[in-house]
């Protein structure tokens, strides 16, 4: 019994059976209406905007040695406080989606301890590997506790379902695999201009950029015409030795990131050798941008890209992506390098936007006539 004064029993049931929809960028605010017209559930949408910056944040990814840690601290402190304002305002909806996965888990967290009785779904979950065991393991309890309360986890590879079912066996059932999907225009404001020619590579999560440094360099013993640019965060670009021809930038923001790629000749994505996904977001620009793609064959990859839409080359590497580079370069290809950017950009707009990736997810999470779980 819903015990809102002055609600009807009718709404009380509408209100019981709405679709709480987390986001993870209030720019989504602008396609609102375009999702609930390709869902086509209407008024029994609600959205709930969430960002995974601040002006603070950006400024602790630019300082060296703790910036990172900080601006962790500071995101892990607002998606908590995030999670208890739904917690708050938003009990009655009986479907809850995070597209927002650190959100989401605070969230099941506080849902779990209440004992409250809904469906909800974790989109985008990464757990990533670190170097202390003890903090590993403290990750790995607290995201076993939180997942246990989720109907469904939601992960953007097919590699993913094995490698999780792995480290969280108790989770497995409730795995399922979506593609990925984004809109990079809402964020691109700012323009990026460079005095020369140059490739663009960028990024976080699970990048080798040890093995971009070094194909570089055999680039540059070659004379080959070539000049690389790095936008990334301090501490992500673990390099040996940096050639004469690659400058890594600390200072490109995400408003500015989509107009970097865009004046770039083509876009290099250097991934490690894992079976997480990893690189999906600059990937996904990229062939939005109409841009032509290198990137590293790996598992992850596999799920959004062939051959016959971007140019592969073997992880980690070094001769086979300084290969690849250079036929990108080659005059002659001209032609066969537009037609495999074009197809890429054709896949984007047909099977990877945003809107896409809610159709999929509330498809699979949304299941009218489902128990209840508690």
């Amino acid at each position: 019994m819903n015990n809102s004064k002055g609600m009807s029993e009718g709404e009380a049931e509408h209100d019981r059976r709405a679709i709480l929809i987390v986001d993870d960028s209030s720019e989504y605010r602008t396609k609102e209406s375009q999702i609930r017209e390709q869902i086509g559930s209407g008024n029994d949408l609600r959205f709930y905007y969430t960002n995974y910056e601040s002006r603070l944040i950006r400024i602790f990814h630019r300082t060296p040695v703790v910036g990172n840690l900080l601006a962790h601290l500071l995101f892990w402190s607002m998606s908590l406080i995030t999670a208890f304002d739904i917690f708050f305002s938003h009990r009655k909806e009986e479907h809850k989606l995070f597209i927002n996965p650190i959100v989401g888990l605070f969230y099941s967290a506080l849902s779990r301890l209440a004992g409250r009785s809904e469906r909800i779904g974790l989109a985008g979950l990464l757990f990533v590997h670190k170097n202390s065991s003890t903090y590993l393991k403290l990750r790995q309890l607290f995201t076993a506790y939180c997942c246990e309360k989720a109907a469904l986890i939601f992960v953007y590879s097919h590699s993913e379902l094995a490698e999780y079912s792995k480290i969280f066996p108790r989770l497995s059932s409730k795995l399922r695999f979506v593609h990925y999907g984004r809109d990079f225009g809402i964020f691109s404001a700012r323009a990026f201009q460079s005095e020369q020619p140059y490739i663009a590579s960028g990024g976080v999560s699970n990048r080798d950029y040890g093995t971009l440094a070094r194909a570089l360099s055999i680039l540059e013993d070659e004379r080959c015409p070539v000049h690389c640019k790095i936008a990334t965060r301090t501490g992500h670009a673990e390099i040996d030795s940096v050639p004469p021809n690659l400058n890594i930038r600390y200072d490109i923001r995400i408003d500015q990131f989509g107009g970097f790629l865009q004046s770039a000749r083509f876009v290099v994505l250097p991934l490690s050798r894992t079976q997480l996904s990893g690189g999906h977001m600059v990937l996904l620009e990229a062939m939005s941008l109409g841009k032509l793609v290198i990137v590293a064959d790996t598992p992850g990859i596999r799920d959004y890209v062939s051959p016959t839409c971007a140019i592969l080359y073997k992880p980690e590497d070094a001769a086979d992506l300084a290969r690849a580079i250079r036929f990108a370069l080659e005059p002659h290809n001209h032609e066969l390098l537009e037609a495999i950017a074009c197809r890429g950009k054709e896949a984007f707009w047909k099977k990877y936007t945003h809107a896409n990736l809610v159709e999929r997810l509330m498809s699979i999470l949304v299941v009218r006539d489902a128990p209840k779980m508690g």
